[in-house]
Parts: C-alpha cells; sequence; structure tokens
C-alpha cells in the first residue's frame, strides 16, 4: 500500500514538474515554413569570402537552390545591407524543373583592403525555414575584399644550380593580405612571379606543408610525376630568360614524385622552402634534370 501510495506521489510530482516548466517557458516559435513553399535556400557551400589581389575583380557568384521545383519562378531577394559598389540582384530566377540557379553580385570598382559587405535572406513567402538546415540556409552573409601585398619575410636567400653553376637571388616573400596566398617576384629571373598557396602536411617531409601553385603555371602529369611548368597566364606564353651562361627555355617544376612523396614544400617556421626542378630545357637544345630552388631565411 505504502509503495503504490509513493508511486501516485512520483507521479504527480512530476506532472507538476513538467506543469511549472509549460507556464514559465516563454519560447516562441520562428515563422512557419508557407504551405506549398518552393523552399529556397542558400546552398551551404557558398563561399562567404571573396579575396583577391590588387587589379583583380572578384567573381561573387552564389548557388541558390529549392526543394519544390515544378514550375518556373523568379524568387525575391530581401537585401538586409550591402556596402556601396556592390550591385545586389532583386530576384533569382528558376526554369521549370531546375533545382539550383545562381545569384551573381555585380562588384564596382575597389580600395585596397577594403571590405565590401552584403547580407542576403530569401524572401518569407518562398524561403525554407527548418527542413533546409542541412542543405543550406534562407539567409546568407558574406564579403569581397582586394587585398594588397605585404613582405612576409624579407632578403631570403635563393640559390639555385645551373649547368654545374651555383646561382643566387635575394627576394622577399609576400602575403596577399591575411590569406593563404604567398608570392615570389621575378621567380629565379624569369620577370614571372611565382605565386603559391601552402597546403597540407607534406608527405616524406613531416614539418613542412605542400607548395601549390596558384597562377603562373600549367600543369604537368605523368606516370611518376605530378607537377606544373612556369608559364605566363596572362599572356599565354611560354618564358625564356637567362640564367648564368645559359638560356632557359622551359622549367619543369615537381609537387611530387608518386609514391616517393612530396619535393616541393616550404616551412615559414622553419625558414626554408624547396621547389624541385623535374628537368630544366635550355634554348642550345641541352636539358637538366631533378634539381632543387632552395629559399632559406631567417625565422
Amino acid at each position: 500500500m505504502k509503495k503504490f501510495i509513493y508511486q501516485i506521489l512520483m507521479v504527480l510530482a512530476i506532472g507538476a514538474g513538467f506543469t511549472a516548466c509549460d507556464s514559465d517557458d516563454d519560447y516562441q516559435p520562428g515563422a512557419p515554413t508557407p504551405a506549398n513553399s518552393m523552399q529556397v535556400y542558400f546552398d551551404a557551400d557558398n563561399t562567404a569570402d571573396y579575396v583577391c589581389g590588387p587589379g583583380e575583380q572578384p567573381e561573387i557568384e552564389l548557388k541558390v537552390s529549392r526543394v519544390n521545383d515544378s514550375e518556373a519562378a523568379e524568387v525575391p531577394i530581401v537585401c538586409k545591407s550591402a556596402s556601396e559598389g556592390l550591385t545586389i540582384p532583386s530576384s533569382v530566377k528558376f526554369e521549370a524543373g531546375q533545382k539550383t540557379a545562381s545569384l551573381t553580385i555585380g562588384v564596382g570598382e575597389m580600395e585596397e583592403d577594403k571590405k565590401y559587405s552584403f547580407d542576403l535572406a530569401i524572401d518569407e513567402a518562398y524561403a525554407d525555414h527548418y527542413s533546409s538546415q542541412f542543405k543550406g540556409t534562407s539567409h546568407f552573409s558574406g564579403y569581397a575584399l582586394q587585398a594588397s601585398w605585404k613582405t612576409y619575410v624579407k632578403d631570403a636567400d635563393m640559390t639555385w644550380t645551373i649547368n654545374g653553376n651555383q646561382q643566387k637571388w635575394t627576394v622577399d616573400i609576400e602575403r596577399l593580405g591575411s590569406t593563404n596566398r604567398y608570392r615570389i617576384k621575378d621567380f629565379v629571373g624569369s620577370g614571372l612571379d611565382m605565386v603559391f598557396l601552402v597546403g597540407g602536411v607534406a608527405s616524406g617531409a613531416t614539418s613542412y606543408n605542400k607548395i601549390l601553385p596558384y597562377t603562373n603555371y600549367y600543369s604537368y602529369n605523368d606516370e611518376t610525376v605530378d607537377g606544373y611548368y612556369l608559364y605566363d597566364s596572362s599572356k599565354g606564353e611560354w618564358p625564356s630568360w637567362t640564367v648564368g651562361d645559359k638560356t632557359v627555355s622551359c622549367l619543369c617544376i615537381m609537387n611530387s614524385y608518386i609514391g616517393y612523396g612530396d619535393y616541393s614544400y616550404v616551412s615559414f617556421k622553419l625558414g626554408y622552402c624547396v621547389f624541385a626542378t623535374y628537368s630544366t630545357d635550355y634554348t642550345d637544345g641541352t636539358s637538366e634534370g631533378y634539381n632543387y630552388i632552395e629559399v632559406m631565411w631567417n625565422p
């Protein structure tokens, strides 16, 4: 009997607890997704930061998707805020059956190191407020920035042995704003800038990170080597220049030798960077292979 009374009291106590919680809760539910909504959202993989170098123009193109795609539609875009110089489209258009469309933001003339921000939302009548959270969001913010190059490493020593003779340069390594983009101007006297990104940990050199070319390169791959040629991307030309008593007509840099690890890598902490040359061709018809361009500095 005592056990039965105890159980009744416990049930009453639990019920009272739930009642107290409900009465004190001032939760206000958000706006529901309207019935028959197209459930439109900004894709989760859209880039929020668009950074370019001096003289470059960022291309801001956002992917906008919808769940219900049976009809053609023009979906209003709400611009909550946008910096002067940005042009925000008032809507995004879908053809019947089209799941994803592009929203392109226009960018005018930019000042260096100034952020141009935008804050957008899908119109409430079309937005998916809940189910799309795994795929994207009805609200999206981002910015464009034209960053400037700043000296990151000063007076590094660069060496490269050409035809048995060591050539030397003093170079700076620059960084584009706070991005992961670096450059060495007039790389080994070629007249071209070596612009690269710092990748993941280098295989076979675990204190270093991979070097990933960003521009002025032409990819090269065969069964043994993953690499690239030094190439003038803006002009679409192969550079030719004199180093020592040789005129270089073609320089191929090796990222990795397949099965043996990465051969071009960098550590700003240790003050060392190396570009492994797979082959160097000269205008006199001769050629050299497997060499190193080394850059060293006091970290």
